[in-house]
């Protein structure tokens, strides 16, 4: 739109399960400015602040801008690490735990609105071991991951089979061939 700035838009429902998000994965929106403040920096970690689905309050992506402008939903609340004691990819696997989790959401609650608060975040007791550690465990998370990815693939394709052979035998059935 003419006069207005386009800004990469990260919304509730770009979360899914991913880890990460790359400025390709986002919509966009057109605004005459935007506060600085609402700028995504590389490695911010954005949580899902509110949603009316327990389950999705408090999941996290770890953010890559590449250099784009990206701007976050008000459901969204953003973490961003003034240290670099603590490797990203370590704190994220953290908080994608089951009892992070349910840490972050036991105390969040509307009627109907599921939420997640700066206060919350900031009593989250991290467990902090050496960098060397906590890289050492973001590369077992990350084979990890990756080892599941595959199983689940192998998984829906063996569905997939299941299903391509039920029809055959199915076919083969109802044309008297069994």
């Amino acid at each position: 739109e003419k006069g207005k700035q386009e800004y990469k838009f990260l919304g509730v429902g770009d979360f899914k399960d991913r880890l990460t998000l790359a400025p390709k994965d986002l919509g966009c929106i057109h605004q005459d400015s935007l506060d600085e403040e609402y700028l995504l920096m590389d490695n911010d970690i954005v949580f899902v602040r509110s949603n009316g689905s327990r389950q999705l309050v408090g999941r996290s992506v770890l953010v890559d801008t590449q250099g784009e402008k990206i701007t976050y939903s008000g459901f969204c609340i953003r973490c961003r690490l003034k240290s670099d004691l603590v490797n990203r990819k370590y704190l994220l696997g953290f908080l994608t735990l089951e009892t992070t989790k349910q840490t972050l959401t036991s105390s969040g609650s509307g009627c109907s609105i599921s939420n997640l608060n700066q206060k919350v975040l900031s009593a989250l007791n991290v467990p902090i071991p050496s960098l060397g550690e906590q890289e050492r465990i973001s590369t077992i998370l990350d084979d990890l991951r990756e080892k599941y990815q595959r199983l689940q693939e192998n998984h829906i394709k063996n569905i997939n089979l299941c299903d391509v052979l039920k029809q055959a035998l199915l076919r083969k059935a109802f044309n008297g061939e069994l």
